[in-house]
């Protein structure tokens, strides 16, 4: 049996670049984005009252979603699911799967199973033996959003290892905006992007003392220098660098058949790497919107050697672009509802952070999802 290999970022990262560049590696078998729904459901079975169809949150602040993240963490994926639910589960798949693995909504119908691990399981199978040549040494999968959940697969696949791609946040809403031009079903809310974004920066610092299973390629330097990264992938993975994995004109898109037109915001198609495109939100995001994600992410941004343009400490706050972002259309989004709150509570944050005493254990907690990420950046990284 193949190990297991996962892909995770926020959307827009680079994701679906780097999981087809595996993809393309004869000992891979890689799908993307065809499993988020059963991790919704096993978040849901976790924590009762959470309906499957609601988003997944970011953690940040509210006593209800501390207790939401630790009913989810000290959950385990070997819990029963009610196979009852299977055929809402199974639309709810095939409505993810159908956009980037179309070719696997046909067999859907043989995850079936009576826990969480099973499903997974069934899955990775079902990737396996429609994308496979021949034996893989990995089967994987590339879901965005996802980072919370690579303990439980650490504890079910021990064998399995994680790869996180980051990118500047500053370039990640650009993309976002500037896709949501033409598909309003990517515009999602800035501040809640944001968010979701220091959270995955806030699972990565509790991982990456697991050096052995879990790596963080960023964005930059992907597109910079994409035969370097192929080659640590590769040796992260114990398989020989295949030179097919930079061949982009090449890669195959068993989704839709043919070749793969890439996944840019800018173009309808790629047949290249590009390094330029790791600075295109410099000439397309406006300066409010960069203040605003500075004074939102700066600090976090650090863990990752991403600089800031400006002064944004804590009175840096632009409140007018704060007020239009919050009330701008958006598909989906985590935050509170109520603009004072959480323009007070990012307020809050910034001055824990800049705070000479400590503050409490469970102001840390909610403003900082965990001890180690308060410390990360209190110390600048």
């Amino acid at each position: 049996m193949a190990d297991f290999a996962f892909v995770t970022g926020i959307a827009r990262s680079g994701t679906n670049l780097i999981g087809r560049m595996l993809g393309q590696h004869p000992a891979f078998a890689m799908a993307m984005d065809p499993m988020l729904p059963v991790l919704k459901w096993f978040r849901s079975a976790a924590a009762k009252g959470v309906p499957p169809s609601a988003p997944l949150h970011d953690y940040y602040f509210f006593e209800d979603q501390q207790r939401l993240m630790e009913a989810v963490q000290q959950a385990s994926f070997a819990i029963p699911f009610d196979t009852a639910s299977w055929p809402a589960l199974q639309k709810d798949l095939e409505g993810r799967a159908v956009h980037e693995s179309a070719d696997l909504v046909p067999h859907l119908g043989e995850l079936k199973a009576a826990n969480f691990a099973a499903i997974w399981q069934a899955g990775l199978d079902l990737v396996a033996k429609t994308r496979g040549r021949g034996k893989p040494k990995w089967t994987g999968v590339k879901e965005l959003w996802s980072i919370e959940f690579v303990p439980h697969f650490f504890k079910t696949w021990p064998s399995s290892k994680t790869v996180l791609i980051v990118r500047d946040p500053r370039a990640i809403v650009a993309s976002m905006l500037k896709m949501g031009e033409n598909d309003q079903s990517q515009q999602a809310q800035i501040l809640s992007y944001l968010r979701h974004w220091r959270k995955t920066a806030a699972f990565a610092l509790t991982l990456r003392a697991q050096a052995q299973r879990f790596t963080v390629v960023r964005y930059e330097e992907l597109v910079a220098q994409p035969e370097k990264v192929a080659r640590e992938l590769c040796r992260f993975f114990g398989v020989d660098f295949d030179r097919a994995m930079l061949e982009t004109a090449e890669f195959s898109d068993p989704s839709r058949g043919g070749k793969w037109q890439g996944n840019s915001s800018y173009d309808a198609a790629v047949s290249t790497i590009d390094a330029g495109l790791a600075e295109r939100w410099r000439s397309y995001l406006p300066e409010t919107h960069v203040a605003l994600i500075e004074y939102l992410c700066g600090p976090d941004m650090g863990l990752f050697g991403y600089r800031t343009e400006g002064d944004r400490g804590l009175s840096a706050l632009p409140a007018k672009t704060f007020f239009d972002v919050y009330g701008s259309p958006a598909s989906w989004r985590t935050d509170s509802g109520d603009v004072l709150v959480d323009m007070g509570l990012e307020v809050a944050r910034r001055a824990l952070l800049e705070a000479p005493q400590r503050p409490a254990a469970d102001l840390v907690r909610r403003c900082f999802l965990f001890e180690s990420a308060f410390e990360a950046l209190k110390g600048g990284g």
